[in-house]
């Protein structure tokens, strides 16, 4: 009987060394985080104070108060070169895809148009911010003169050459919209070019553009006559964060990429070390 009890209490204490011993295991696990976050690109943040020193880039256009100061504004003037632009700071980099990230633009923007020489982009996908856009590749929203009232395509431009994507006024007729009225863009835009739109909650179609990556902004051909401001929705840009809501996977074979992975051993703060065996 004694035995017995000795064999109980020698296995009661080894299963209690066995626990203990995994403490330290469990302490030093070592956790890796990655996903994702957004920047302002059209927002109260970017168009009401420095328009045109933190976040923009801009030739020929103006940044206007609005009626008692309501809401600030990018004007295009019909007096501007026709080449004028404004063109965020914020990229949308190609790696994004690779951190599992799959939207680079989306949320709405304010546009009232009073007139259309020329055509007017919402365009994507423009190398730099300093780029030509008489001479660059971009893709867009375009809206021109149909008629007296706003027509809207989706366009590739190579170069000097333009190439309509999507006629979405062509395709319905039902998608044409006066001047001097607020147009509401709801704008999605993928990183493999994926191209949704919305105007003032009207469905205007989707389309696959060459171009998504890179710059977003505004642009003309002419003298337009364009107001563009915020909604209270706001429009961004993906960008990776150092965030814990995505999983990215790693062998740690030759190291690891401390600009995906933000490793901590356990809640002390101090760094892991990677040492190949």
């Amino acid at each position: 009987m004694k035995v017995k009890k000795n064999r109980i209490f020698l296995t009661a204490v080894l299963i209690i060394a066995l626990f203990l011993s995994a403490i330290p295991l469990a302490l030093n696990k070592s956790v890796a985080f990655a996903g994702s976050s957004r920047t302002d690109v059209v927002t109260k943040n970017t168009i009401e104070d420095d328009l045109y020193g933190t976040d923009w880039v801009k030739e020929g256009v103006n940044h206007v108060k609005g009626v008692e100061n309501v809401n600030s504004y990018i004007y295009f003037s019909p007096k501007n070169t026709k080449d004028s632009k404004i063109i965020s700071k914020h990229r949308a980099n190609e790696n994004l895809k690779e951190m599992g990230i799959e939207t680079c633009w989306f949320g709405s923007i304010s546009l009232n148009i009073s007139g259309l020489n020329g055509e007017f982009y919402v365009l994507f996908g423009l190398d730099s911010a300093y780029s030509s856009i008489a001479k660059s590749d971009f893709s867009a929203i375009s809206f021109y003169d149909k008629g007296g009232n706003i027509g809207v395509k989706i366009i590739n431009k190579n170069g000097t050459n333009v190439t309509p994507v999507k006629e979405i006024s062509e395709d319905d007729p039902t998608i044409v919209f006066s001047y001097n009225t607020n147009l509401i863009l709801d704008l999605t835009v993928s990183m493999d070019g994926e191209v949704s739109l919305l105007i003032n909650d009207k469905y205007c179609g989707s389309a696959t553009v060459n171009r998504s990556t890179g710059c977003f902004g505004f642009a003309q051909t002419g003298g337009s006559d364009v107001k563009i401001t915020y909604t209270d929705d706001g429009f961004y840009t993906s960008v990776y964060d150092r965030p814990e809501n995505a999983d990215v996977d790693e062998d740690f074979e030759d190291g690891f990429d401390a600009n995906r992975l933000f490793v901590n051993n356990n809640d002390d703060g101090k760094p892991l070390l990677w040492k190949k065996a």
